[in-house]
């Protein structure tokens, strides 16, 4: 997995956003990816307030097992436009290879 790691100007401008996925820490399956320019701050909304019923059902799963999803930085340093385009790259590639990912949306093909 390739990472990329914010320069000076772009950690101190704020205008930087991140892909992500959540993965679970017992089976290490990537189960969600996303884009945000607040990572940990986002693991605490879908930990709080699941966006789906089955990444509330997961989470929920996790958290009686004293767990919660491990976040994993995949890119950073993006312009908005670039992290929406290879979150929904992600989703697809993740979706091939067999993950099973928790995304509502349909990733269409580019």
């Amino acid at each position: 997995m390739r990472r990329r790691y914010l320069t000076d100007e772009q950690r101190n401008s704020h205008a930087w956003y991140a892909v992500y996925q959540l993965v679970e820490p017992l089976t290490s399956h990537i189960r969600y990816v996303g884009c945000t320019n607040s990572p940990f701050s986002r693991l605490n909304q879908h930990c709080n307030h699941a966006a789906s019923k089955a990444m509330g059902n997961w989470i929920h799963g996790l958290k009686l097992q004293g767990l919660i999803p491990e976040l994993q930085i995949i890119e950073d340093g993006l312009t908005y436009g670039k992290a929406m385009r290879l979150e929904k790259r992600w989703i697809r590639a993740y979706r091939l290879q067999g993950h099973p990912i928790l995304n509502v949306y349909p990733v269409e093909e580019e």
